[in-house]
């Protein structure tokens, strides 16, 4: 999932691939779409997006609303495979 808020295509502080430092986590989530609930684990965390881990697939390009305890972010489907999605 990529979060909503837009941030510069030119990072200078790259880690690696990433422009942003991911933090790892195996924390319950729920994941919120027009299409429903779904119960997820929440894989790893950035400023730009995260990954989930969940039985469902999704459908690329829906909007969802990602819940875990103490965290809740607005953001879009911009991938998945392999029981996991971002």
């Amino acid at each position: 999932m990529v979060a909503q808020q837009r941030y510069a295509h030119h990072q200078t502080n790259r880690i690696g691939r990433r422009g942003m430092a991911r933090l790892r986590l195996a924390m319950p989530a729920t994941l919120l779409l027009l299409a429903g609930t779904y119960r997820a684990t929440l894989r790893d965390l950035s400023r730009s997006g995260a990954r989930i881990a969940l039985d469902q697939p999704l459908k690329i390009g829906s909007e969802a609303v990602l819940q875990a305890p103490g965290f809740e972010a607005f953001g879009t489907v911009i991938w998945q495979g392999g029981g996991h999605a971002g």
